[in-house]
């Protein structure tokens, strides 16, 4: 069956869990955007996020699966415009808030093949510019590395997690996880 939610771009496909078994996407309602898993096997589609609803309705809008398929990061933006950076398991149940972002606000990316990073945009409501960023997932701490300039898209850890790869105004860029001068 099709998808029920979705939005437009990327999210509307989905993502793909790296053991390639299920689909993560946005379902949209009047009260807020839930994070639907739907199990390929089976067809049969799960809310994770429903039984969240104490922690303040919002939406999820990005994530990603850890590399052994088991979690989910995702962005969080509650009603009061406050948003954070959770974990999910995939069987649903209580997420872990990693960080509060306060009033700014996180796209995720990808997740580091060891479990302790993730990796996206990081945007400020003061300032119009964002930047590429990790998160460390033990501390929470947001680290920027880089600010974004023109359309930053499709952030990936290399294999090693020394690097972030990317797309940028339709070329590719590389930068160090530690920081320093993209290639």
């Amino acid at each position: 069956p099709p998808l029920r939610g979705g939005v437009a771009g990327d999210a509307a496909a989905g993502v793909l869990s790296p053991d390639e078994t299920m689909v993560a996407y946005p379902e949209w309602s009047a009260t807020g955007g839930d994070l639907v898993v739907r199990d390929l096997r089976t067809g049969k589609d799960r809310n994770l996020t429903a039984g969240t609803r104490g922690q303040g309705h919002g939406s999820v809008f990005s994530g990603c699966w850890s590399s052994d398929s088991q979690r989910m990061a995702y962005a969080w933006s509650a009603a009061d415009g406050n948003e954070s950076v959770r974990i999910i398991s995939r069987d649903g149940g209580t997420p872990k808030i990693i960080c509060d972002l306060k009033h700014d606000n996180f796209s995720l990316h990808d997740y580091s093949t060891d479990g302790k990073f993730l990796v996206g945009k990081s945007g400020r409501r003061t300032r119009p510019i964002s930047a590429v960023a990790t998160i460390e997932l033990a501390t929470g701490t947001v680290r920027e590395l880089e600010p974004q300039i023109g359309g930053t898209e499709h952030l990936r850890f290399s294999p090693d997690g020394r690097f972030i790869v990317g797309t940028r105004s339709g070329k590719i860029f590389v930068v160090g996880v530690e920081g320093g001068e993209s290639m």
